[in-house]
């Protein structure tokens, strides 16, 4: 695998996150064959951290590659007792330290244990991390367009899931943090992703969706997705612009509701702008 991570020789710690099926066609269409393709940064003599609830044999091809370049491996498959999660946080207990993060969803705590595992792995190195550091950086830590509040009353989420596993998350977090609200969804996503199986994860939780086209040359067109999502018996409508679908959602949704904007990183981006301009 080509890319910028390639160009450090050896670096402190090299961390392989969840593992997806995306960029299937330069990366693989198989989860082992991906992690083949992300253990390209793995370098001669190093530290390897990996998330641990990857798919299986996932792990299994990080550990051959681990092997073969003599690095010591760290899977970051420990328990976190969680306190409290809700809309606006998640806050969990892990080796006696209690850490906050600004971010829901179960996958998020996962992907937190996976950075402590990493800090972990780097103070058996040597390097002196404070423990009053490392909860300063977990709560203010920002990842825009990942399970974003940007509204209250009615909350408006932003998230940029564009793949099945990404928009599994996404819904697993909508059930867990808001069973009972009626959510309105703004969608649009890219024709080159597996977009009916990312869907059935996730459309049957809304009472209607409208549909927009992401500016980018690999986008489907609003009219498209929205006559695969008119399958699913529920309201749908298409708009051409961005402003245009995040006022409609507005005045379709009550102070208690929720609107729900996904689908692709190219639409949160500008969608974001906008909302915040409003």
């Amino acid at each position: 695998m080509r890319d910028a991570t390639n160009i450090i020789d050896t670096p402190l710690a090299s961390v392989i996150t969840s593992i997806s099926l995306d960029h299937t066609a330069i990366l693989g269409d198989t989860y082992e064959k991906i992690a083949f393709e992300k253990c390209g940064i793995i370098k001669p003599n190093g530290i390897t951290v990996a998330y641990g609830d990857q798919k299986d044999g996932v792990i299994e091809v990080i550990k051959k590659t681990v092997s073969e370049r003599n690095n010591k491996l760290y899977i970051a498959d420990e328990n976190a007792d969680v306190i409290k999660s809700d809309l606006y946080g998640s806050e969990f207990v892990i080796d006696e330290i209690s850490l906050k993060i600004p971010f829901i969803g179960k996958h998020q705590v996962k992907n937190a244990l996976t950075a402590f595992c990493t800090i972990k792995a780097l103070c058996e190195c040597g390097m002196d991390i404070s423990q009053k550091a490392i909860k300063e950086g977990f709560e203010t830590v920002f990842f825009p367009a990942r399970l974003e509040i940007l509204q209250k009353n009615p909350v408006v989420m932003l998230d940029g899931s564009h793949n099945p596993d990404g928009v599994k998350a996404l819904a697993n977090a909508l059930k867990e943090n808001m069973p009972d609200k009626r959510k309105i969804g703004i969608v649009g996503m890219l024709a080159d992703k597996d977009v009916r199986t990312a869907l059935s994860e996730i459309v049957p939780l809304f009472e209607e969706i409208i549909t927009v086209s992401p500016h980018n040359p690999r986008a489907m067109s609003a009219e498209e997705l929205a006559e695969i999502i008119s399958q699913y018996d529920i309201p749908v409508s298409a708009e051409d612009d961005y402003e245009t679908a995040y006022k409609k959602a507005l005045s379709k949704a009550d102070r208690n509701d929720a609107v729900i904007i996904f689908g692709s990183l190219y639409l949160s981006g500008d969608m974001r702008k906008i909302i915040k301009n409003l």
